[in-house]
């Protein structure tokens, strides 16, 4: 006789998980953690069963929902309606006092959902709890229980990477009239700390019978891609240490918190981590910071937890409550985690299709109105064309180009990757707030296109416009007296093309570097295999005169290539101007020498014979 409810957005129709608490005496808690039983009705082998393993998972697309499962069982026979009986697979967790998990059981049942909260209505009443109401005090007491189990888990080294979610409203017709901000407030995090719970446990429970299983795992992530977040968040004022260390990733976390550009830098954070998989193996789940975790609490629209429910009722079903249900061995289950795996990206990226063609086709609309509002946005890259900008409360990708700049005289200071205008004075960096009125869209290449309204916030962090030495004085704004403008602009990018040979030179010489090290490796390789088999043809010429010479044989074979593999090093060494190919990450061509002088004298000479000027293609050749 535990009460439950089910707490879901606004507009779901499948419910697939329910809730209730109990205050033990002890000071401690019970959690109940009710599943939809699909796999009640989803058997082995059956057509549905091959449908939902081949889909997968749901899409959730704007204006419509691709089910994995057949409606009549997603929002009807399996969907964990109010006030009707319904079948469910469940977890009972124990807590102590302090939130910790002291056990847990697993098995099958019926419930009655007491109510259908949306997430709206379950955060108005844990604001304004109702003294004597239970379903209030029921919400307070689970609050209660997930914000211990909350602490505890970021404690103990979880990533905060949760924000706000953009939901475009549609009309009847389908039409987008409105970008709403879902907050990722309490009510959101009470469902997911009691959901986190149970895949935890049900993952442990699982790994303990020794049976293959399907796990989720999310991987470290690459230490190049750590590197390159540490540099971003440095050019946003946000100095950490290095970030393969846990703590100083949670510190980095907790400093965007409160920014306008803190949901940029969380997205930026996340493309730096792996995805997060389906697999046979238990590895580990790196932004939970669990070390085995599953999923068995959406088998409504996941495929893999209808699996895991099937695994649980093998493991835990009473005596005489029916036979096995049939799961994949090993094998077979490692074929399925990559298969899920798979249409779970197509999924996503369905997903995200869905929403960017929406908000093209609410700001195509916003920009055929007459006097459209401005909008927040946030610089996200300078480039000689103008700017890339997304902005801060729906996180789209606009451009503004030079013409939609309104200055009269803008620039691209390639040194500082500044836009920068002479009169009057503007400087516009990566970081910086504007707002902006959308103009129109770019279908092809899915961004908004605005129109420059005002600078609101400079990046502080930004470095200024410095001469190579970084100490020395700013280059003057402007050509000197008497010097032709486009000359000065030239040289300008006569400046950047020397900076470029040095680090390609720089770069060339590592990599060959590195190749020849590589060669040196194979070829002493190559050597003591020669010298082994000598030792060994010398060994058997008096007593096998055929086996000698096999080694014989294999001896010059093996010679032979490594006089290959020492001609290869010597042609690297001795040939610095040679391409290396794709091997070195660049093109396989030669880097142009010159250097600045070169390319100052060339422009020079192309603006006293007229053969050139500003924007024509003398300064684009300049620019390559």
């Amino acid at each position: 006789n535990v009460t439950t409810f089910t707490i879901d957005p606004a507009d779901a129709k499948d419910f697939d998980d329910a809730i209730g608490v109990i205050q033990l005496k002890d000071g401690g808690f019970e959690l109940h953690v009710h599943i939809a039983d699909v796999a009640h009705y989803v058997t082995p082998g059956s057509a549905l069963d091959k449908e939902a393993r081949e889909r997968g998972n749901s899409t959730y697309l704007v204006d419509r929902v691709i089910p994995m499962l057949p409606e009549r069982l997603s929002n009807g026979l399996c969907s964990l309606r109010p006030n009707e009986d319904k079948l469910t697979r469940f977890a009972v967790l124990t807590f102590n006092a302090k939130g910790q998990r002291s056990g847990q059981r697993f098995g099958a049942g019926v419930i009655r959902s007491a109510r259908r909260y949306s997430y709206e209505e379950a955060m108005a009443s844990m604001k304004n709890p109702d003294v004597g109401d239970p379903d209030s005090e029921l919400l307070q007491r689970a609050w209660k229980l997930a914000s211990m189990m909350r602490k505890r888990r970021y404690q103990h080294g979880a990533l905060d990477l949760e924000f706000p979610e953009i939901k475009i409203i549609l009309d009847e017709k389908g039409v987008p009239v409105r970008l709403a901000t879902i907050q990722y407030d309490e009510s959101h995090q009470l469902i997911e700390e009691f959901m986190l719970a149970a895949n935890e446990a049900v993952a442990e429970t699982l790994l303990q019978s020794g049976r293959p299983s399907i796990y989720r795992i999310h991987e470290e992530p690459d230490q190049a891609k750590l590197d390159e977040l540490r540099e971003v968040l440095g050019a946003a004022g946000i100095h950490v240490g290095d970030l393969s260390v846990r703590s100083e990733l949670q510190k980095a976390i907790a400093a965007m918190e409160g920014r306008p550009e803190a949901p940029m830098l969380k997205l930026t954070l996340l493309k730096s981590l792996k995805r997060a998989v389906y697999h046979p193996d238990s590895l580990g789940h790196y932004g939970l910071h669990f070390k085995h975790y599953t999923h068995f609490t959406s088998p409504i629209r996941r495929y893999a937890d209808l699996i895991v429910h099937r695994l649980l009722w093998n493991l835990t079903r009473a005596p005489g409550s029916g036979g096995t249900m049939k799961t994949p061995d090993y094998a077979h289950m490692k074929e399925t985690a990559e298969h899920i795996s798979t249409t779970e990206r197509v999924s996503a990226d369905a997903e995200m299709e869905s929403r960017r063609l929406k908000e093209l086709e609410y700001f195509e609309r916003l920009a055929s109105m007459e006097n459209p509002e401005p909008w927040p946005c946030m610089v996200s890259r300078v480039l000689p064309f103008g700017l890339f900008i997304e902005t801060t409360n729906s996180q789209t990708r606009g451009a503004i180009r030079f013409p939609d700049l309104g200055l009269p005289d803008p620039f691209f200071d390639a040194a500082s990757s500044t836009l920068r205008n002479r009169t009057p004075e503007v400087a516009i960096r990566a970081g910086d707030f504007i707002e902006a009125i959308p103009t129109g869209i770019d279908r092809e290449r899915g961004t908004v296109n605005f129109r420059l309204l005002r600078v609101t916030a400079t990046n502080s962090n930004a470095p200024p416009m410095t001469g190579r030495g970084g100490d020395r004085p700013a280059r003057s704004k402007g050509p000197r007296p008497g010097e032709k403008r486009s000359v000065w602009r030239r040289i300008t990018m006569a400046g950047t093309a020397w900076r470029f040979n040095r680090y390609a030179e720089r770069a060339r010489l590592a990599e060959r570097t590195r190749i020849a090290r590589e060669m040196h490796d194979v070829v002493a390789h190559s050597l003591s295999v020669m010298i082994a088999l000598a030792d060994g043809a010398g060994a058997a010429l008096d007593r096998s005169p055929e086996r000698a010479r096999d080694a014989v044989t294999e001896l010059s074979a093996t010679g032979r290539t490594a006089l290959a593999d020492m001609r290869r090093v010597l042609g690297v060494l001795r040939d610095p101007e040679a391409p290396l190919g794709p091997r070195a990450g660049l093109p396989g061509r030669r880097v142009r020498r010159g250097g600045a002088d070169g390319c100052v004298r060339w422009c020079r000479w192309r603006s006293r014979s007229g053969r050139g000027s500003a924007g024509s293609r003398s300064t684009s050749r300049a620019r390559r």
